[in-house]
């Protein structure tokens, strides 16, 4: 009876290695792939025959190879291991996966058995989930903005109507239309800031201070701050820089002071 039900068994493994939704690969401990499902031919846009001809290699970018050959290493190590990394599909496409792998005995040779997830979607998900943080973000920097900009407007009018009222004082007309100059370039760098933070561009992490950017965020949301009631107390260590995005950095600040003001609402 025993006997019988080995080929019951061996038939039920190889229908959910061909069935299964997900890639699967059996790959030589060098990296060629011994056999695969039909989820990885459609994943990858190859034929059965022509992925068995290919080495794992081929379908990764080569730029990500480095990252993959360190990662080999530990599987080595542990006996198998996860990855997030990136694959090309035969057409050319570059998307995002993840590898799950583990080594395995048959016949007494060892070959790694390894499981890829196309997360795309998931990586397109996360991306709207980032955009949508950052325009509530913009919405409150907005808020703060419109206050700022107003006392800007105010301020450019009173030193107008001061240098209107004497244009003979050139002393103090010149005075008058340098602080309007600085004032306009407060208003335009502010403008600026605001259109660039709300685009979708690449981190590009610089030498920054984060103390810088703090105080930026909070004199931003004074106003804002007061009406909630909120005190902020800073007690800072000697300022370091650190590599960051800054814009990312104010985006984090930014949502923190906005949790703490809805943590303080009434309820």
């Amino acid at each position: 009876e025993a006997q019988e039900a080995l080929p019951t068994e061996k038939a039920k493994h190889t229908t959910l290695f061909y069935a299964a939704p997900c890639a699967i690969f059996l790959e030589t401990m060098e990296g060629k792939i011994i056999d695969c499902n039909p989820a990885a031919c459609q994943m990858l846009g190859y034929t059965h025959e022509e992925l068995l001809m290919m080495s794992v290699e081929k379908l990764i970018p080569p730029e990500d190879r480095g990252e993959m050959l360190k990662n080999q290493e530990k599987e080595l190590a542990t006996g198998g291991g996860f990855l997030e990394t990136r694959n090309i599909r035969k057409d050319g496409e570059i998307f995002p996966v993840e590898v799950s792998s583990k080594y395995i005995e048959l016949n007494g040779k060892n070959y790694s058995f390894v499981v890829v997830h196309d997360i795309t979607n998931q990586k397109e998900a996360e991306a709207r989930l980032r955009q949508a943080s950052k325009l509530e973000t913009v919405g409150t920097m907005s808020l703060g903005m419109a206050h700022e900009i107003n006392n800007i407007l105010m301020g450019i009018s009173g030193y107008a109507q001061l240098a209107y009222t004497d244009m003979s004082n050139q002393d103090m007309t010149r005075k008058a239309f340098t602080t309007i100059l600085r004032l306009v370039a407060r208003a335009k760098a502010m403008v600026r800031r605001l259109s660039v933070f709300g685009k979708r561009e690449k981190p590009r992490p610089k030498p920054a201070a984060l103390t810088k950017i703090l105080d930026e965020v909070i004199e931003f949301q004074e106003r804002e701050l007061y009406l909630s009631d909120i005190k902020v107390r800073r007690e800072y260590n000697h300022p370091r820089l650190i590599m960051a995005e800054c814009l990312q950095m104010e985006q984090v600040f930014f949502n923190l002071t906005l949790n703490a003001r809805h943590a303080t609402a009434p309820k």
